[in-house]
């Protein structure tokens, strides 16, 4: 800090001459700057490893609403031949993955905020500057996106489920 109408440069230089070369001097326009370039690295490689856990969760729910209709062939089955139809088998299959994409969505929305309001502190604490927290409205899109992933993943589930053969669902032990 300098007191005002004080040259800057003058200000560094002088302080440069009086400390040892290998000690730096930077203004704080320069620490800042050398701070949200480390930040951006940082943001990068976190966005790179989100877009890889959102892939993995998408296949993940597709194996796992696969494997459920598997198991319970035999009761859709039943349900169709008790007079259910093939939307309804559909649409009961998307209602599951819409349950799972509600609660995983509220989970990790409740959780990345904390996270987030937690490394607003550490960060403030460690650079010595002031990193605000705030809600961005993108948490919004965001879960948004997450439950409309949730939904892509089950169609081909609930497509599979739909088409089973009442017959063939039935004889399945």
């Amino acid at each position: 800090t300098t007191t005002p109408g004080a040259d800057r440069q003058a200000v560094q230089a002088a302080i440069r001459a009086a400390v040892p070369a290998e000690v730096f001097v930077y203004s704080g326009a320069d620490a800042l700057a050398g701070v949200a370039s480390a930040l951006d690295q940082v943001t990068a490689v976190i966005s790179t490893i989100a877009w890889i856990v959102v892939v993995v969760s998408a296949i993940t729910l597709l194996n796992t609403l696969m494997l459920s209709v598997l198991d319970r062939r035999r009761e859709i089955g039943v349900l169709r031949a008790m007079g259910a139809d093939r939307r309804f088998t559909f649409t009961a299959v998307l209602a599951e993955a819409a349950g799972i994409g509600v609660v995983g969505g509220l989970l990790g929305l409740f959780i990345g905020i904390a996270i987030q309001y937690l490394v607003s502190i550490a960060l403030t604490n460690v650079l010595s500057i002031d990193v605000v927290w705030r809600v961005s409205p993108a948490v919004l899109v965001i879960s948004l996106g997450a439950l409309g992933i949730c939904l892509l993943g089950s169609v081909l589930p609930a497509a599979r489920a739909a088409r089973l053969s009442i017959i063939a669902a039935v004889g399945v032990d």
